[in-house]
């Protein structure tokens, strides 16, 4: 065991799984199945003696912990020493790192340099390596780290703090050495914004934090066996193209088909840039998609970009900014009439923009009719005057018993085709605020009388109202509420009328003088006795 000091905690983050990076590390003759021939510019962290004399001739850095200036730190009494003899992961007789969980909470523990380390000679050909074994009974997942790149070995993602580490792969569970692979291009796609050397802890030619780090859980017995933690240069790694950007999305666009994406085209003058452009006739999703090792969506050798959210609408003529996302569902919508659109993505700022014809708003409609016959539409348009600021659709002719709704590009605020607990019936003369909304609280509407109505929508930040008024229906004289006969509930309504106490209903001024007096009320009281 080397210098043990204390392991601040470290931040974890999310991804799937991909076992491709883990191999058996000795064959039936205990021979090791590392390919000492394809490996060369080894960066040693904690090297056995054997191993650094078949490395002889090729190390380009030697960082092994020591007892001076490269430490092995460990988070205070959260781990004890366990049992480092045997064969090791070359199947060789050394020892090798054991460490035993301790304390029922977190442990962890980190390799550090003073002074920092010079990583800047890694690229895509680089390959961090190092040996894990355990026992049938200890399915511990243990959260690595080499700089900010974090990740999981294990059964399942380790989580710290809510978040899950992107999960690698899993070690066969038999008491077996299994070496763990994983290419510098992967190391970056664990790592926030891709840079696992941030300029906060001295960038990638001086950094001065944990280089490589290790938590193992709260499990009190969790063992953690690692041997052999190197940087190797692979020869069989062919550097990668220039970047190429595929753009993915909706019919026309190519569909959802990472086997078959849509080249954009980059810009011969400047580096960086590509550009598509594709005629729409509706909304369609975009998707961009790099060859080269960046970002967090790893399909046909690509890493996608895209919003945070699923269906953030583009906005036509400005800079959008992309962001990383592992969100399946995560896209940019580009709202779009029928038209030709250019769509410019700039690698180098992560900014898009898309020119051409601007959607316009969908408009609130008033869809109406009966079953059986032709359904139609009737678009609402600004009012004036008395009106303004509301929006009108005026003067149109309903049969009897006609059903409506309204509603906004395809979202249905009141009517059909969502039926509430019960139903509105319009009735002539009835004008009153009708609240509007979405879900399972949509009602349907009925217009009770054949006549000429007037709709009027409000459009508000805490909801919609729609109001509607009676214009040249005919009514049954004396039906104050519009139930089609005449009762004692008219008769009370005319009373309320002559007093002032609710506005007047022409079909109560039985005389048609224009106003409500006593000689209205006792031609009610007749009308209901059948005089």
């Amino acid at each position: 065991m080397k210098k043990l000091f204390t392991l601040a905690a470290l931040l974890l983050a999310a991804s799937a799984v991909n076992a491709q990076y883990i191999t058996k590390a000795l064959d039936e003759n205990d021979e090791s199945t590392f390919k000492w021939e394809n490996a060369s510019n080894f960066i040693l962290f904690s090297v056995g003696e054997a191993e650094r004399e078949a490395m002889e001739g090729k190390i380009l850095a030697d960082y092994n912990v020591n007892d001076n200036d490269i430490h092995l730190w460990v988070w205070d009494q959260t781990y004890v020493g366990g049992d480092g003899s045997g064969m090791n992961s070359f199947g060789q007789l050394e020892d090798h790192i054991a460490l035993t969980v301790s304390n029922i909470g977190w442990s962890g523990w980190g390799m550090i340099k003073d002074g920092g380390i010079d990583f800047s000679m890694l690229d895509d050909t680089y390959v961090l390596h190092f040996a894990l074994k355990s026992k049938p009974t200890d399915l511990t997942a243990h959260g690595f780290g080499f700089g900010e790149a974090k990740f999981t070995i294990g059964p399942s993602a380790f989580i710290d703090g809510g978040n899950p580490m992107k999960l690698l792969g899993d070690i066969g569970h038999d008491n077996e050495w299994y070496y763990i692979d994983i290419p510098f291009s992967v190391l970056k796609q664990c790592a926030a914004n891709g840079e696992p050397f941030p300029a906060s802890n001295g960038g990638p030619a001086a950094y001065t934090s944990n280089h490589l780090w290790c938590l193992s859980g709260g499990v009190q017995g969790a063992e953690l066996h690692i041997d052999n933690i190197f940087i190797y240069k692979d020869a069989t790694i062919v550097p990668e193209e220039p970047a190429k950007v595929y753009l993915i999305g909706d019919d026309p666009l190519g569909g959802w088909n990472p086997e078959a994406p849509i080249e954009m085209t980059e810009d011969e003058e400047t580096e960086g840039l590509f550009t598509y452009t594709v005629n729409v006739e509706e909304a369609k999703d975009i998707y961009f998609v790099f060859t080269e090792g960046i970002g967090s969506w790893d399909e046909v050798n690509g890493h996608r970009y895209g919003p945070t959210e699923a269906n953030q609408d583009v906005v036509v003529g400005e800079d959008m900014t992309t962001q990383l996302s592992t969100n399946d569902q995560a896209a940019y919508k580009l709202a779009a009439v029928a038209g030709e659109y250019t769509i410019t993505f700039n690698k180098n700022t992560m900014t898009f923009r898309v020119d051409g014809e601007v959607a316009p708003e969908p408009n609130y409609v008033l869809h109406y009719g009966h079953e059986g016959v032709d359904w139609q539409d009737a678009t609402f348009v600004p009012g004036e005057g008395e009106n303004e600021g509301k929006l009108v659709v005026a003067d149109l002719a309903f049969e009897a018993n006609t059903e409506f709704g309204v509603k906004y590009g395809e979202t249905w605020f009141a009517g059909l085709p969502n039926e509430g607990e019960d139903n509105y019936v319009i009735h002539y003369g009835w004008c009153t605020d009708i609240p509007l909304s979405t879900g399972d609280n949509v009602k349907n509407f009925l217009i009770n009388e054949a006549g000429t109505y007037t709709f009027l929508l409000t459009v508000g930040e805490e909801g919609n109202t729609l109001s509607v008024t009676g214009l040249t229906a005919p009514a049954l004289p004396g039906d104050a509420n519009g139930d089609s006969q005449v009762d004692i509930s008219d008769v009370n309504s005319v009373i309320n009328q002559m007093l002032g106490k609710e506005d007047m209903i022409p079909a109560c001024d039985m005389n048609g003088d224009g106003k409500i007096d006593i000689s209205d009320v006792n031609a009610v009281i007749n009308k209901m006795l059948g005089k």
